[in-house]
């Protein structure tokens, strides 16, 4: 009956949008921690944390506490945001951060935790894990550390609820072994998966991808969702369609996500804090093109894939 419920509000949404042009955020992405026991070049988040390193404040900042984070759920849920999405650090690295992850759960309709795997898969209220996954054993361990991949099959094994998919972001360091990273995601024993790009913080950064590397990309996800694995493959055709070109990033829906950092602060753009022009044009973020998607077609993509697969 819930799943049910949140179906039809999440349509009832898209439709206001589509056609009333209603522009207020249906979802939040929330840090419950910036830490992490991992260190992943790529990953967005490594940027932020070095500068904070870096400037080595005699005064640093404080996380939220687990009160704090509640009131701005609690805020959040008043003004009509159904889903979470709980990132950035590792949100299950301490005591802590599994709180935080727990009071989301039960104060959103539905929540998804992305997570490196390494602590395990709490059982929360209406939760769906995304597992960070760089390739099979050897590819993943290379990039994230010895012994990763195995920590994330024995922690999935050990009963993990059947609500856990992976998401895979492709660079120069993977992108090349994109079948093989499908098969090691059904090793696992994930649900599906989905592919997402490399995006830079700057110029000078050496592991994203070209638009036309990334073209050749699309294609060879396309062919294996046609020949081989359909809709395991999250990703939908139209969507992997918009993100050929940096073309979609100009009419990006950041409105319909609001993102907090761990401090409590609303990011300026979106997910990856202040985006600069160069990020938004090299984006290589699923979630919005998923997003817009979902409102220019009015027809399902990733978030109606994932975003109600209630236990």
């Amino acid at each position: 009956m819930v799943g049910t419920i949140q179906k039809a509000y999440f349509h009832y949404r898209i439709i206001r949008t589509s056609i009333l042009h209603d522009k207020k955020p249906f979802a939040c992405s929330l840090a419950p921690t910036l830490a992490c026991n991992l260190a992943c070049s790529f990953c967005y988040t490594a940027f932020p944390r070095a500068v904070a390193k870096e400037q080595n404040t005699r005064q640093p900042r404080q996380e939220l506490t687990v009160d704090a984070f509640k009131e701005l759920c609690l805020m959040l849920r008043k003004r009509g945001i159904r889903h979470a999405t709980l990132t950035d650090g590792e949100p299950l690295l301490t005591e802590q951060s599994r709180e935080k992850c727990k009071v989301a759960a039960e104060i959103f309709d539905q929540t998804w935790i992305v997570t490196n795997g390494t602590f395990g898969f709490p059982r929360f209220r209406n939760t769906l894990y995304i597992v960070s996954l760089d390739g099979d054993e050897e590819t993943h361990d290379r990039i994230r550390g010895k012994g990763v991949f195995a920590k994330i099959r024995q922690n999935i094994s050990s009963g993990i609820s059947a609500d856990c998919y992976c998401n895979t972001t492709l660079s120069r360091l993977n992108h090349a072994k994109i079948q093989s990273i499908v098969e090691a995601a059904k090793g696992l024993g994930a649900k599906g998966i989905c592919f997402a790009w490399s995006t830079p913080m700057n110029p000078k950064d050496t592991l994203y991808l070209s638009h036309v590397e990334r073209q050749k990309d699309i294609d060879e996800i396309q062919r294996l969702k046609r020949l081989f694995y359909g809709d395991y493959i999250l990703n939908s055709d139209n969507e992997l369609n918009l993100m050929r070109t940096n073309q979609w990033s100009k009419r990006c829906p950041t409105w319909f996500v609001e993102s907090y950092d761990a401090y409590g602060t609303r990011k300026p753009t979106c997910v990856f804090g202040e985006a600069t022009s160069f990020m938004c044009e090299n984006c290589g973020c699923n979630i919005y093109p998923s997003i817009l998607t979902i409102i220019e077609r009015r027809q399902t993509a990733l978030i109606s894939k994932l975003a109600f697969g209630t236990r």
